[in-house]
């Protein structure tokens, strides 16, 4: 790879580093909603923000997806097909169905009903702005990658925070929401490729799909779970523990970010980079926790968190696990695998049943549990990859 056409290892460091800024914008974004809900509002208004992320988080997920499955038909193919046909009716299948939910949503998180709808929106126009990425991403465009995840960091929670310091009501700052989250995604609709029959890309989206689902609720299961099974306080304390583990799955995300388009082409030695550095990092995340893990903990809670250090290693290293299990996962994504989401939803259901049935319910519990389950979802991606790694052969990066 050291032709004129193709990126040099210095320029896709490079490509690396504005993704990892931008990913951290984007992370920062999402940061400052609770903070400045917690600021400015009252405790059952900050009940109420918080749902709203969560709707946002989970409705979102297909544009994930979609940006995998684009990806991957870009980098193959050099071609899409008819990817603004494609996004609207993904994102319109997605938040639909979540109108006719309004009543029972708005009354079980006690929210004003147009709270359920404005959310649906802002999410719709995030799912579409991923697919637009996805084409960035197939090209090598990393450069504008980093730009596009900013701005989708931007149009899902500009308007919030923007609310937040205003004093805006719910339903001003969605509405507000709405505007920047439209003003946001508007250069991505520019961003189109050339138009042709992509065979098997409807079954790449929902695959991709539904692996980025299962990763999402595998990654969040025990934070969930430590919210149900363990005391007030002790939850609250497996919640500034979990801010490590978020931080080890995310710190490595360029990785699998820029590997994406080189999996799709089967790049020889591709995988073992992408997954070579993902553990670097992930190693060195735990190193640090170990020892500077009363550091770490007072940065994300404060100092009452300082006693926890001991715990520290163990939240890091489920997520750089989970790292690697996300771009080991891409990588099957990308090499048409059969089923690349299995080992993930075995996984969800493996650790429900282990928390509830088996492990004590403290903290040490479900840890213990978590990692146990992450490092078998690790084995068993890593049989799945080698299966389908053979399933054809490399080949050098075709010019752009």
């Amino acid at each position: 790879m050291t032709t004129s056409t193709t990126p040099t290892m210095g320029a896709l460091g490079r490509a690396g580093a504005a993704v990892s800024v931008a990913s951290a914008v984007a992370n920062l974004l999402g940061y400052l909603v609770p903070l400045l809900a917690a600021r400015t509002m009252e405790a059952a208004d900050v009940g109420a923000v918080a749902s709203i992320m969560a709707i946002l988080s989970i409705v979102a997920v297909p544009g994930l997806g979609l940006q995998i499955a684009i990806a991957v038909a870009v980098a193959k193919h050099g071609a899409v097909d008819r990817i603004g046909r494609l996004t609207t009716v993904v994102a319109a299948l997605t938040v639909l169905p979540l109108l006719p939910l309004t009543p029972v949503l708005a009354s079980a998180l006690s929210l004003p009903w147009q709270a359920v709808p404005l959310t649906a929106l802002i999410a719709g126009l995030v799912i579409v702005g991923f697919g637009r990425i996805g084409v960035l991403q197939g090209n090598l465009k990393f450069g504008g990658v980093a730009v596009g995840l900013a701005l989708i960091g931007l149009a899902r929670t500009g308007g919030i925070i923007i609310g937040l310091i205003a004093g805006m009501s719910l339903t001003n700052m969605l509405l507000l929401g709405v505007v920047i989250a439209a003003l946001a995604i508007a250069p991505l609709l520019r961003l189109t490729a050339p138009s042709a029959p992509t065979p098997g890309l409807i079954r790449a989206v929902w695959a991709a799909t539904s692996a980025t689902l299962a990763f999402f609720l595998l990654s969040y299961a025990d934070l969930i779970a430590a919210r149900y099974l363990l005391t007030g306080q002790a939850s609250g304390e497996y919640a500034v523990l979990s801010v490590l583990t978020k931080g080890a799955i995310w710190a490595p995300q360029m990785f699998a970010i820029v590997a994406l388009p080189f999996f799709a082409r089967n790049v020889r030695g591709s995988r073992l980079l992408a997954g070579g550095g993902v553990a670097a990092v992930g190693g060195i995340l735990v190193v640090a926790s170990v020892l500077f893990g009363p550091l770490a903990l007072r940065l994300a809670g404060g100092p009452a968190y300082e006693h926890l250090a001991g715990y520290a290693p163990w939240f890091a290293a489920i997520g750089s696990v989970y790292a690697l299990v996300l771009v080991l996962t891409n990588s099957q994504l990308a090499s048409g695998a059969t089923a690349p989401a299995a080992p993930l939803w075995v996984g969800f259901i493996a650790f429900v049943a282990g928390v509830l049935f088996v492990a004590p319910a403290t903290i040490t519990g479900i840890v213990s549990t978590a990692l146990i389950v992450a490092t078998l979802v690790l084995a068993a991606t890593m049989v799945l990859m080698n299966r389908a790694r053979a399933a054809a052969p490399a080949q050098p990066v075709p010019p752009q």
